[in-house]
């Protein structure tokens, strides 16, 4: 069984960095926001965006991760307080604002809902469900 290494201060500095520019490009500029520009901001190589993140979709993913828990985590909150229908009902209406308010957010749950895509997704899919 390969023994996981606890990420190197520095590294775990550059990937904070790398999440707070991506989570400030793609609010600016979209899905489509230039990764060497990301890594150019974040003061770090363009290497070392791709060794954190392997993808734009992973670090899109990443960098709105905690946003889509916080969507998810309002269903709970939210069927608790209302009937199922009009829960659901409420719920979507906070998703499509999140995703209105968000930009590249939309991008990302396209592919996580509809199977397939980021590991995130599930927490939407289950508070969906």
């Amino acid at each position: 069984m390969a023994q996981v290494r606890p990420m190197r201060a520095d590294a775990r500095r550059n990937r904070e960095r790398l999440l707070a520019v991506a989570a400030q490009a793609f609010a600016e500029h979209g899905e489509g926001a230039s990764l060497d520009d990301i890594a150019r901001r974040a003061g770090v190589g363009v290497g070392t965006l791709y060794r954190h993140f392997p993808t734009r979709q992973a670090l899109l993913e990443a960098a709105y991760l905690e946003r889509l828990e916080a969507i998810a985590a309002r269903a709970d909150v939210i069927a608790a307080a209302r009937p199922p229908g009009a829960a659901l009902m409420a719920w979507l209406d906070e998703l499509a604002v999140g995703m209105l308010q968000v930009r590249g957010l939309k991008a990302l749950l396209g592919t996580a809902v509809t199977g397939g895509g980021p590991a995130c997704g599930d927490c939407v899919r289950g508070a969906a469900t």
